[in-house]
């Protein structure tokens, strides 16, 4: 096998919600480090999960960002989600590392421990970590109300192991290797319950948004055809399948905003996809992406029963990941970097500015008006305010 060496680029993109403003992008400066995977920021600090352990980078300044805080780790890590002052890493084989960092500029490894599979995802709720991990592996639950001991406490087996997470209230869901969404009843972590399930083939992402879950699958594995299902969670012993929505290409991503879920596309045609779900019960296309092309549509989901194709853009690119907030859409596209697209009008998205990014953006998040891009092999950029 071949192995490439990649490094993370956190990108940050100053915001300002006017169009006059938003059109206004330039590139200041950057921070390289290597093996980036995820990111998860928090105050004035971005904190990234990279092949060898945890980077902090000081994002106060974003003109001028700078690397404040290294810890090694001996795995690989796939995720973070950080919480009370402590970095949680999905750290490949070597199981879930607990990084203390309260003070981000002296990150200190503090516990780690050794789940039996492969740790490809962590979710944070309350005093427990919640680790998918990998193939043939479990959901893994370990109490860190003390993170310097963390102490499992159950686990949950699927018959071929668990590859994502997310918690919402009393209950985690996961993907599962074997093509089902298992639901599980966690109000007592210690004596976690199956509560039920949901075939989903070829799934591999999710969102939970009240009694939904909205998960995205490509059918059969092809990079043709994809789509987005909207299952009622409602009722976990009886969950249902209330409207499909196809999407051109490889559907790779969705988030929800009001009545619409936004879904990325990766392969030919790829872009992005607006769902609108305002009559859940007579699922109907109002519009479509030109063939080939690589841009983004817009799906109603006001009534998750009918899903409803209603507008698109494409412009070439590839996108990857999005960011919805207000009239606003931020798009991280592997070919092009960032796109600011408005969306007031689903019908009619108008792309606002756009800004030429290296090394193939793959992920996006904004917090107080800036953008935070992940990319291969480009450090950290910065942009300032229009």
């Amino acid at each position: 096998m071949t192995c490439m060496r990649i490094a993370l680029s956190l990108l940050a993109v100053a915001l300002i919600c006017s169009v006059g403003v938003a059109e206004e992008i330039e590139y200041v400066n950057s921070c390289l480090w290597s093996g980036g995977r995820d990111v998860d920021a928090e105050g004035d600090h971005a904190f990234c999960a990279f092949s060898n352990g945890l980077v902090v980078l000081d994002v106060s300044s974003p003109a001028e960002p700078s690397l404040v805080g290294r810890v090694y780790a001996k795995g690989k890590g796939r995720a973070i989600d950080v919480s009370d002052g402590y970095a949680y890493i999905a750290d490949g084989f070597s199981g879930l590392q607990i990084i203390d960092v309260t003070t981000p500029s002296t990150p200190i490894w503090v516990a780690a421990y050794d789940t039996p599979h492969e740790a490809c995802d962590v979710a944070v709720a309350g005093s427990f970590a919640y680790v998918a991990d990998g193939s043939f592996g479990a959901l893994e639950i370990i109490d860190i109300s003390d993170p310097t001991t963390p102490t499992w406490v159950a686990g949950y087996e699927p018959p071929y192991g668990v590859y994502a997470v997310s918690v919402a209230g009393t209950y985690a869901y996961v993907l599962a290797y074997g093509e089902r969404m298992h639901i599980i009843d966690v109000s007592d972590p210690c004596h976690p319950v199956y509560a039920g399930d949901h075939f989903t083939p070829c799934a591999h992402n999710l969102k939970i948004v009240g009694d939904y879950a909205y998960v995205i699958a490509a059918e059969g594995g092809s990079r043709e055809t994809g789509w987005l299902e909207i299952i009622d969670v409602s009722n976990p012993e009886e969950t249902y399948l209330v409207g499909t929505c196809s999407i051109p290409g490889w559907a790779m991503s969705v988030a929800i905003s009001g009545s619409f879920a936004y879904v990325t596309g990766g392969a030919n045609p790829s872009g992005l996809y607006i769902v609108d779900i305002s009559e859940p019960e007579q699922p109907v296309c109002r519009g479509d992406v030109a063939d080939g092309s690589r841009g983004f549509q817009s799906i109603d989901i006001t009534l998750p029963d009918a899903p409803l194709l209603i507008g698109g853009w494409c412009e070439g690119g590839m996108a990857r990941e999005l960011h919805v907030a207000g009239d606003y859409l931020y798009l991280a596209d592997a070919l092009f970097g960032l796109r600011i697209l408005a969306i007031a009008d689903p019908n009619a998205p108008i792309l606002l500015s756009e800004l030429t990014l290296p090394n193939y953006p793959q992920d996006i998040a904004v917090s107080g008006g800036y953008a935070f891009i992940a990319a291969w092999e480009a450090g950290l950029k910065a942009l300032p305010p229009g």
